[in-house]
């Protein structure tokens, strides 16, 4: 199993879990000739403990679980918009050594 992506505590069906972002992709938009790819992810619920709780999402109601991939995105992004700038930052500092 590989590194998460993102952790967050959160609040499930009214329990508190961990949100795992384990998987994402950013898409592209639409071109003249291409529809494009909406932006995706990965994600699944874990107890506080980090134990993997497939019965926790099954008590989800479908607001909550548009509420969790939304915020598993926004996650996401920002672990990928970091993770650029640490390698911006690498190569920079390699540059001027």
């Amino acid at each position: 199993m590989s590194e998460p992506i993102a952790t967050i505590e959160t609040r499930a069906a009214g329990v508190p879990a961990l949100l795992v972002v384990t998987g994402f992709s950013a898409g592209y938009a639409p071109t003249y000739d291409d529809p494009g790819v909406d932006p995706s992810v990965e994600w699944h619920l874990a107890d506080r403990r980090g134990r993997p709780a497939p019965w926790l999402e099954r008590k989800l109601a479908p607001r909550e679980v548009a509420e969790l991939e939304s915020a598993a995105l926004d996650a996401a992004f920002n672990a990928r918009s970091e993770a650029d700038d640490d390698a911006r930052i690498a190569r920079y500092e390699e540059a001027h050594a």
